[in-house]
């Protein structure tokens, strides 16, 4: 199922996608779900595709920026050792190589309610509802929010 598309230009799309256990196409583990990006050419050609996680994995959103790189937000959901969600953010050129990857931590990450966008000098900006709290520093250092019930971000 594609559940977003994003404009490369010239250069074709993105499509952010998600792939059921009933698919014999599906990169998907027995019954749980995954989630991916596919980069299409401007005929419609596939160029390449990357797929997330091992467990229970869905794509929210994919936006390029002006130099054609894909940026995907999706939750992945671990059964073991304990079930847990997490969201991640991950960067991935023009020619399917993955940049770099974030995950934010907290126990509300796994919150579905998050959005992604570009700046024009190509820097991520996501933005979101979380319970409890969330460490929204995606480097080693920690800066962490605490909601009141439900906050946004």
């Amino acid at each position: 199922m594609i559940r977003s598309i994003a404009s490369v230009g010239a250069g074709g799309v993105y499509l952010g996608v998600i792939f059921g256990g009933g698919y014999a196409e599906s990169p998907s583990i027995g019954n749980a779900m995954a989630g991916g990006i596919i980069k299409l050419s401007s005929a419609n050609g596939v160029l390449w595709n990357q797929y997330f996680g091992s467990d229970a994995v869905s794509e929210r959103e994919v936006t390029a920026d002006a130099a054609g790189d894909a940026f995907v937000i999706y939750t992945a959901e671990a059964a073991s050792p304990s079930p847990a969600t997490t969201t991640n953010v991950v960067k991935i050129d023009g020619s399917g190589a993955i940049q770099w990857s974030t995950t934010l931590d907290g126990p509300a990450a796994g919150l579905p309610d998050y959005h992604l966008a570009v700046t024009p000098s190509g820097e991520a900006v996501i933005t979101g509802s979380f319970t409890g709290s969330l460490d929204v520093d995606p480097g080693p250092a920690n800066l962490t929010l605490t909601a009141v019930g439900t906050d946004t971000f």
